[in-house]
C-alpha cells in the first residue's frame, strides 16, 4: 500500500472496534490501524501527565497519562490481534507507536510503524528509551500544530523517523482556513501524501 491508502483507511470509520466504551482500533490485511480524535471523551485524554507505563518496567520510560489510558484500554485486544504494519493519524499515533514497543518487547517482533501528525507522548525520554522507538516513522506536514503539543518545555519529545511533507497545491474549497492553516487537516495530508512512495 502506498502512504496515502494507508493514511485513508485510518480515516475510513468502517470497521473499527470500540473497546472500553470510545476508543478504537481496526486490523485489515495485517494492518492494525488507530483513529484521529473524535469526540469530547478523547479530548480529555489529550490534557493529562506523564506516568511510568508498565509495574516492574526492566527499561523505564515515562508516557503522556492521557495517551497511556488509551494504549492500555486497548491493549489486551490489540495483543490478540495478528498485525505486521500499525498505523495512527493524530491521537491515533500515540498509541501505535506504544502498540509497536509492545509487540517488540513480547513477541521480539519489529513492526512497520507509521504515524501522521502525532502529537509527542514520551516525557524526557533517555537515549535508550528513543532506540526502543527508532523504528517508528513519524509523517508531519511543516505547519502542523498537533505535532507540537504537549509542547517540549514540559519535556514531551517525539521518537522515531521524522518525514516532513513537501507542500503542494492549495486550499481545497470545502476546508476552512483554520483547519488548513493548522497545518493538521485530512485534506492537506492527502495533497502532501499523493504520490509519495514508501521509502
Amino acid at each position: 500500500m502506498t502512504l496515502l491508502e494507508y493514511f485513508n483507511e485510518c480515516n475510513n470509520k468502517d470497521g473499527y472496534v470500540t473497546v472500553g466504551g470510545h476508543y478504537e482500533y481496526k486490523v485489515i490485511n495485517g494492518v492494525l490501524y488507530f483513529p484521529p480524535t473524535d469526540g469530547g471523551l478523547d479530548w480529555k485524554d489529550n490534557f493529562r501527565f506523564a506516568v511510568v507505563p508498565y509495574k516492574n518496567m526492566e527499561h523505564k520510560f515515562y508516557v503522556h497519562k492521557g495517551f497511556l489510558k488509551i494504549w492500555k484500554e486497548l491493549q489486551d485486544r490489540v495483543a490478540e490481534e495478528e498485525f505486521h504494519t500499525i498505523i495512527g493519524y493524530s491521537q491515533g499515533g500515540t498509541p501505535a507507536p506504544l502498540a509497536y514497543e509492545d509487540t517488540l518487547y513480547r513477541k521480539g517482533i519489529k513492526c512497520e510503524c507509521i504515524v501522521f501528525g502525532a502529537p509527542k507522548f514520551l516525557w524526557m525520554p533517555n537515549k535508550e528509551t528513543k532506540e526502543r522507538f527508532s523504528g517508528v516513522k513519524r509523517i508531519i506536514t511543516e505547519t502542523d500544530i498537533v505535532t507540537h503539543v504537549p509542547p517540549t518545555v514540559f519535556g514531551y519529545q517525539h521518537i522515531g523517523q521524522e518525514y516532513v511533507l513537501t507542500p503542494v497545491g492549495k486550499k481545497p474549497k470545502d476546508v476552512n482556513w483554520f483547519a488548513w492553516k493548522s497545518g493538521h487537516d485530512r485534506s492537506m495530508y492527502r495533497q502532501h501524501l499523493e504520490g509519495v512512495e514508501l521509502w
